[in-house]
């Protein structure tokens, strides 16, 4: 929709202010005088001459955050009685979040660790309405997520669990919302690994709308990216049946020699990747929310015991470790 783009930082009521008073000032009208002798009159005529298709956007600018500002508090008024309290940026997110799933039914929420999106996943959840929830986490996750909805106490259900258990959902409950959190932990490629088959067979089977968390969706490349979506309906690369053809259009594929063998290489994906995740995508970082540290990540290469390797040789080979507490895929 042609609107007038919202300025950084600025929030629906002043952009409401700002185009309304756009249109106060399109809408002045003067005094004028026409016709001669006794056919003569005084008329109000606008003052400024404006295009109709300039008029016409700002009076759909107006019409547009006026709704978000009815929305917003609307929001406001059903937190009002509730046990958790979201920061302002977070307000504006669960707005915008919601406006992409209604349009899209996909939405990725890029948003630094620290900034609360998970609490923010769960108020758009609250603002679309959605009766049966899905949200897929860790398992050292469950127990947090599952507390910040009993504060927030939403009209859905929600059922929180993790990826290794995904085979033991339920058919009881029709999931029209699912939140899958650390979605770049589905990002291998060229083959998608376990998790995100899985997952793309749970959105097939039900065909939710969807939410990717993360606060790094692409941490080592681009190519990331495609298994994390390639299961949702509406994702911008829907037009390629598969990674290698995705590939031809987004990724600058090269060779690299591994013990004396060419092998094709696929991490170099480009920046159109970004671009064409773009409407689909939120991003907030720990700057805009107002931190003042900023939590910094090193990887540290070390030396590990011997059974660790015989664990990793034997997930390489069966891509099963069955603990006494876990299941690792």
């Amino acid at each position: 929709m042609d609107i007038v783009e919202r300025s950084p930082c600025v929030s629906n009521k002043d952009m409401l202010e700002k185009c309304s008073l756009f249109l106060k000032i399109l809408d002045t009208k003067v005094e004028r005088t026409i016709g001669r002798g006794k056919a003569v009159e005084k008329v109000l005529v606008p003052k400024y001459k404006t295009h109709p298709d300039t008029y016409n956007k700002i009076v759909r600018s107006v019409q547009y955050y006026k709704r978000l500002y009815e929305e917003e508090l609307q929001l406001l008024e059903q937190l009002k009685h509730k046990q958790v309290e979201f920061r302002s940026y977070q307000l504006q997110i669960i707005q915008d979040g919601t406006e992409i799933l209604k349009n899209h039914r996909f939405l990725y929420l890029a948003m630094e660790v620290r900034t609360g999106k998970t609490l923010t996943s769960l108020g758009i959840a609250m603002n679309t309405k959605a009766s049966n929830v899905l949200f897929i986490t860790k398992k050292k996750a469950i127990s947090s997520i599952e507390n910040d909805y009993a504060l927030l106490s939403p009209g859905y259900n929600l059922k929180v669990i993790n990826y290794e258990s995904l085979h033991l959902v339920s058919d009881l409950a029709k999931w029209d919302l699912v939140i899958c959190d650390e979605a770049h932990s589905m990002g291998a490629f060229p083959k998608p690994s376990l998790r995100a088959d899985m997952v793309r067979k749970l959105i097939t089977k039900y065909d939710p709308m969807v939410i990717l968390l993360s606060g790094t969706p692409t941490p080592e490349s681009y190519s990331q990216m495609y298994h994390q979506v390639y299961g949702i309906r509406n994702n911008p690369f829907r037009s390629f049946k598969n990674f290698y053809r995705f590939c031809d259009t987004y990724v600058d594929v090269k060779e690299k020699k591994i013990n004396g063998l060419f092998i094709k290489d696929y991490s170099h994906g480009k920046k159109s990747i970004l671009d064409a995740m773009r409407p689909y995508t939120i991003n907030y970082t720990q700057v805009e929310a107002g931190f003042t540290s900023k939590v910094t990540e090193e990887v540290l290469e070390v030396s590990l015991k011997q059974s660790t390797y015989e664990l990793i040789n034997k997930l390489k080979r069966d891509l099963v470790i069955e603990g006494k507490s876990e299941v690792i895929l």
